[in-house]
């Protein structure tokens, strides 16, 4: 399990542009990866679950992606 939060401008535009990431995931064949983002009092909030740690590690990628607009660090490879 995972929960991301952001904070600043724009966390609703972000929140959809998130949770397409993680219907890409989710659609992808594997284990069960499951993931939501909502924002509460302009604060981006996004939880995800997996029983494998490589599904959530992809969907931790695509969340990276999808809030940051670039690959995840080189470090979290």
């Amino acid at each position: 399990m995972a929960t991301l939060l952001r904070v600043g401008p724009g966390a609703e535009e972000r929140r959809e542009a998130l949770r397409a990431a993680f219907a890409a995931v989710e659609a992808e064949a594997g284990p069960r990866f499951e993931a939501g983002a909502s924002v509460v009092d302009g604060v981006l909030v996004a939880r995800l679950a997996s029983p494998s740690p490589q599904r959530l590690r992809e969907g931790l990628f695509a969340a990276w992606s999808a809030l940051e607009g670039r690959d995840a660090p080189r470090v979290w490879s």
